[in-house]
């Protein structure tokens, strides 16, 4: 045989191998996202639908489904409408549980520093999400959504490889104690940003809550990140602070908001003029449930392991 034949032969015999090799890949990573994200359903990234959105086990989903079925996206219905309808919801839950959890740190809190407070988990909301948690399929499957390769879970993408212990027991996919987790990592970021600005920057609500975002994504260290236009992941703070000053989900919920335009008689100072100290945190009793709504931060002590620098 010549020698045009064998080479022949090695070049398709090499392309084989290559071409099973690719497959023999695509078969891996098909099962390890059946693993880490079954019943997998896409989405758009849209309000309350963004993909992915997994199964996750029954012991959890079973009592939540019913919990939370005002803040679920139900893709049975009309997806304008239904779209107007979640996010009115949503808004009005993540505003209830943001004001309870600040007055609960910081009692004498004024009005302006609870809107600059309930913005900023409003922002890392729609930054980390599009506002998506729970979402109902066609074929009925409650689902808990995953972003960030399965990495991200929930509305505010706690990441597992940072926040293993919370995760693995469970408590990640229960709404509430998800917001409260999120909403101490937020705080620690927000308090340090207070005591210490990143640079000449004036303390108020933008340098806060651009550092406390920087915070939450990055990991501690990485504060002043949004500082430096020229770093890696300067997108992902660029991007929080336009959605920060657009505010697109007001357009869903304009005519239902309560305006926040005075100030509290409790005379706190304003973000501003903050102390160089942040208040002590006082306990205060368990505010009553609105008549015929969920309580909210009915379990404030959440206990989670220790921060790192790692991506939320």
């Amino acid at each position: 045989m010549s020698q045009k034949y064998w080479i022949s032969l090695i070049i398709i015999a090499s392309i084989t191998m290559a071409c099973g090799s690719s497959e023999a890949k695509r078969n891996r990573r098909r099962a390890q996202n059946n693993r880490n994200c079954p019943q997998r359903l896409s989405g758009t990234w849209q309000f309350g639908a963004a993909p992915f959105s997994c199964g996750f086990p029954q012991e959890h989903a079973a009592p939540l489904r019913d919990r939370y079925n005002e803040v679920t996206f139900d893709d049975n219905a009309s997806k304008d409408a239904e779209r107007v309808r979640y996010m009115r919801e949503m808004h009005k839950y993540i505003n209830e549980t943001a004001t309870a959890y600040l007055q609960r740190r910081e009692p004498q809190a004024s009005a302006v520093d609870v809107e600059g407070w309930i913005q900023l988990v409003l922002a890392t909301a729609h930054q980390e999400s599009y506002f998506s948690h729970y979402r109902l399929g066609r074929d009925q499957l409650f689902r808990f959504f995953k972003g960030d390769h399965d990495h991200g879970h929930g509305m505010m993408q706690i990441d597992n490889r940072s926040h293993g212990v919370f995760i693995n027991s469970g408590k990640v996919y229960d709404l509430q104690r998800h917001m409260v987790y999120a909403m101490d990592i937020l705080y620690d970021g927000r308090q340090k940003s207070i005591r210490s600005p990143c640079s000449s920057n004036p303390v108020n609500i933008e340098t806060v809550n651009r550092s406390a975002y920087s915070a939450y994504n990055g990991g501690p260290a990485s504060r002043c990140r949004w500082t430096n236009p020229g770093h890696r992941w300067a997108r992902n703070d660029q991007q929080f602070w336009v959605k920060h000053q657009q505010k697109d989900w007001s357009r869903f919920i304009s005519s239902t908001v309560e305006t926040r335009a005075e100030t509290s008689s409790l005379a706190a100072p304003r973000m501003e003029s903050y102390p160089s100290t942040p208040p002590q945190r006082a306990p205060l009793p368990r505010p009553r449930p609105t008549q015929n709504r969920r309580p909210v931060i009915d379990d404030y002590s959440i206990h989670r392991d220790s921060l790192k620098g790692d991506v939320v």
